[in-house]
């Protein structure tokens, strides 16, 4: 009997630890295919985040460009050098040496113009047809007043391969003529050859709408004799076809393909000039051990659970464990500074408010904070944001938090509503940070910093009140009030109704006559602008004029 009782309870045992072998071995198959899965997104997510930034990053420059050609084009518009040969070929040597470019191109309406190229040095007198119809293309384009840029081609006068912007030059609203100035390679090659994309396993390409390449990594994945995207054997037929389709409409996509018996994949997303896409690829797990971490995992929990179930739990747990805490530090951890996000503001913001706690919220900032990026680079302006990161946290009191927003703007909650307390409490927090970048910044820049202070009021009102000093230097601490709430209503107010206004002519203008000291006599006039309301009454000058200077609105108004 008691054997057999012994017999069933040993085969009870069995089975149940079968079933539980196989449960477990089903839940670690399960958490291993979410694993592999949300992996594989986040690589996906990750090359298309890369290759955004990238295309980000040239058409910012392409766009810096074609504004230093406007700009020089309106030097045009207000002188007279371009009647004048000898000052124009002057003008574009001097404009052209200085800028960069590999050379500068005025070309009046009448199809002549000069020419000055770096490699030679000179100025000389061209027609439409000693240039490229690549270049004859945006030149065209621009006497008919449009900024253009270029196809990608190889001059024969500079002997390398380039593309032009051209930008139109106008006198008394009439096109006159164009600028156009001839540009190098370098900006997308620099991107292509980035040793960073995907953690240094990806690489970029720029490709024409048609699927050419147009410039390539200096290290790729495939055949270095592909032209085309679509050669060969890689991609497979239903591939090709969404990426064909995607290039006929303007659209990214993001597909994989076999390669050597490497399984890869790709980003493409369109510049939105030329037709030209920007083209990612690169392994799949190629930038990423997180396959072989999991690989490595699940094995060791398989042997775990037939070994020994309640290591194997405990185990289980102590991994679920470490993945939550790994997404509560991504999801309210700032990447650079290690300070806390907006999401971890607000959450505790809400729990003061429930507590009734006085409190007010500050902003932090730092005047023309992009100056800083631009002279000393990214990493020592990132390197700024640590030092404040690191003052604010040694400055605030028990209860007392902060996060760093965007760039570089802070906010901090402060237990604290009295305005002269709150003064020195951001004085010190502000000295203390301008003395850490100076004392260990390595470089020679003196920080000026802004905040504003809502007093009881959430961080919106804080940012209102620190913009509002924002272009003054007198000034570094500013409070909330209602007067800065009504100000803005009544610039959002302005603003909303000044193209109405402008279309139904409730601008008018007023000539205010000038008379000379000496004789008594009318000398001339002064053009003002007044603003007149349907109803028959003004609007005073002071209430449009700054808003619209600002604004940008005046050219339009003019």
């Amino acid at each position: 009997m008691d054997e057999k009782k012994l017999t069933k309870q040993l085969r009870r045992i069995t089975i149940i630890t079968i079933i539980g072998s196989l449960l477990l071995s089903a839940i670690g198959f399960g958490i291993f295919t979410y694993i592999m899965k949300s992996a594989h997104e986040a690589e996906h997510e990750q090359l298309k985040a890369e290759t955004e930034e990238y295309r980000g990053r040239l058409v910012r420059q392409m766009d810096k460009n074609l504004q230093i050609l406007t700009t020089l084009s309106k030097a045009y518009e207000v002188s007279t050098i371009t009647d004048e040969p000898e000052c124009l070929g002057k003008s574009l040597m001097e404009t052209n040496t200085a800028d960069g470019f590999l050379s500068m191109v005025y070309m009046r309406q009448d199809g002549t113009g000069l020419m000055h190229t770096t490699i030679s040095g000179e100025v000389e007198a061209i027609t439409m047809d000693d240039l490229h119809p690549y270049a004859v293309e945006v030149v065209e384009s621009a006497l008919q007043g449009k900024n253009a840029v270029s196809k990608i081609f190889r001059s024969d006068v500079l002997d390398e391969k380039l593309f032009v912007y051209a930008v139109p030059v106008y006198e008394n609203g009439e096109v006159v003529g164009a600028l156009a100035a001839g540009d190098t390679l370098d900006i997308f090659t620099e991107a292509t050859d980035g040793k960073t994309v995907m953690g240094g396993a990806g690489y970029l390409h720029l490709i024409a709408d048609n699927g050419r390449f147009l410039v390539r990594s200096e290290n790729t994945l495939v055949d270095e004799e592909m032209k085309y995207l679509y050669e060969g054997d890689i991609l497979s037929e239903q591939t090709k076809a969404k990426v064909q389709a995607a290039l006929e409409k303007g659209e990214d996509v993001c597909e994989e393909f076999s390669y050597e018996g490497n399984r890869m994949h790709f980003y493409m997303v369109p510049l939105d000039i030329n037709g030209w896409y920007l083209y990612c690829a690169n392994k799949v797990w190629g930038s990423s051990s997180s396959l072989g971490d999991a690989l490595t995992i699940f094995g060791v929990l398989m042997v775990l659970m037939l070994i020994l179930m309640n290591i194997l739990l405990y185990s289980g747990r102590r991994v679920f464990s470490q993945n939550i805490k790994s997404l509560i530090r991504l999801a309210y951890e700032d990447p650079i500074t290690g300070a806390k996000n907006t999401a971890y503001f607000d959450e505790n913001f809400q729990r003061i408010l429930e507590t009734k706690q006085p409190f007010s919220t500050a902003a932090l900032n730092v005047h023309n904070f992009k100056g800083i990026n631009d002279l000393f680079g990214r990493m020592r302006g990132d390197r700024v944001l640590c030092y404040m990161e690191n003052v604010l946290d040694h400055n605030l009191k028990e209860g007392e938090f902060f996060c760093r927003d965007t760039a570089d703007l802070f906010y901090l909650l402060l237990l604290d509503t009295d305005q002269e307390s709150i003064k020195k409490r951001l004085a010190v927090i502000i000295e203390q940070i301008r003395a850490s970048s100076l004392e260990y910044g390595e470089f020679s820049y003196d920080l000026s910093l802004y905040a504003g202070v809502a007093i009881g009021e959430d961080r919106e009102k804080a940012l209102l009140a620190m913009q509002s000093i924002e272009h003054t230097h007198h000034t570094d601490i500013a409070f909330y009030n209602h007067d800065m709430h009504n100000a803005v209503r009544k610039k959002n107010s302005i603003e909303s109704q000044m193209y109405p206004a402008l279309q139904n002519k409730e601008f008018k203008l007023f000539l205010q006559p000038k008379f000379g000291m000496k004789n008594e006599g009318l000398v001339g006039a002064e053009a003002l602008v007044r603003w007149q309301n349907p109803d028959g009454s003004y609007r005073y000058p002071n209430e449009f004029i700054p808003l619209f200077e600002e604004n940008g609105f005046c050219l339009k108004l003019d």
